[in-house]
């Protein structure tokens, strides 16, 4: 007995969620003033009280639901990171502010940063071992983390540990640029930060 009643209860839940799909799939549009058009049967909705001129209705209509979903996500805030604090920092990338940072501290009129992934850094190819794919494995103790490939141009950003194992992102001649360990700071203007939101 009790099965049948399982049975029957399961087969009524199908029923009326075939009716509300099909209503759901009956409705073409709605009119701006929130009256609804109907294709088969008008009918449906005689019942329906409308809202008063003036007043907005709680209802989403599923169309204007897809229609939201649809649109592009607004683009990333993307701020400069430096080097240090100062005049003289060199801005080394940039980073997507509510996604990419975590901020440790704030000092005149600076904010120190911490990448929850590391940041983009150069080392030499010299000073790493390929340790599995996409990554390296650093070799010696005390290895510089630069600003860009090469000697000239770069600064020191920090030093890498023998051990640290970090995800390679691209290679250029004797450089591989990989992802810091997250315990490297960086730092952003205060400004960049209250511009931004």
């Amino acid at each position: 007995m009790q099965s049948k009643v399982f049975f029957v209860s399961i087969a009524l839940l199908l029923v009326v969620a075939l009716y509300n799909t099909w209503m759901l799939q009956q409705i073409r549009f709605l009119k701006q003033d929130g009256s609804s058009l109907l294709l088969n049967e008008p009918s449906v909705i005689d019942n329906v009280q409308m809202l008063p001129q003036g007043q907005e209705s709680k209802f989403t209509p599923v169309a204007d639901l897809e229609v939201e979903l649809a649109k592009p996500a607004p683009p990333a805030i993307r701020i400069p990171i430096y080097t240090k604090p100062t005049k003289e920092g060199v801005i080394f990338t940039t980073f997507n502010l509510r996604e990419d940072l975590l901020i440790s501290r704030r000092v005149k009129g600076w904010a120190e940063v911490i990448g929850v992934k590391g940041f983009p850094v150069w080392v030499r190819q010299d000073m790493v071992e390929q340790f599995n794919s996409g990554y390296v494995r650093v070799l010696v103790h005390r290895a510089n983390a630069r600003s860009s490939a090469g000697m000239e141009k770069s600064v020191p950003l920090g030093k890498l540990s023998a051990g640290d194992i970090l995800k390679v992102s691209q290679r250029r001649d004797d450089w591989v640029r990989v992802w810091s360990p997250i315990r490297f700071k960086a730092w952003v203007k205060l400004s960049d930060l209250q511009d931004n939101g």
